[in-house]
């Protein structure tokens, strides 16, 4: 969800995170390696990128990083779909 402090003020930012993906395809252990405005959009990222599901895999895979855009223009839901399946 955008953080509505963000939205108000028309503030757009970008998290990167670092995570697991359990067997399951489950996003775990959730780490905010670079934000554009540190403390704003962190949680709002990792929140979405924790509900995300990824393929069932043979084992965990670790290192995976993804890049949460958060602009004003776009539906948030469809951007972040999009960014998290590649």
């Amino acid at each position: 969800m955008y953080p509505r402090r963000a939205k108000a003020r028309g503030i757009t930012g970008a998290v990167t995170v670092e995570f697991c993906v359990a067997p399951s395809g489950k996003p775990r252990d959730m780490e905010v390696v670079d934000e554009t405005v540190p403390g704003l959009f962190a949680r709002a990222a990792t929140g979405a990128i924790a509900r995300f599901r990824y393929e069932p895999q043979p084992a965990e895979v670790c290192g995976v990083r993804r890049r949460v855009d958060f602009g004003t223009g776009e539906d948030l839901a469809v951007t972040l779909r999009r960014q998290l399946a590649k």
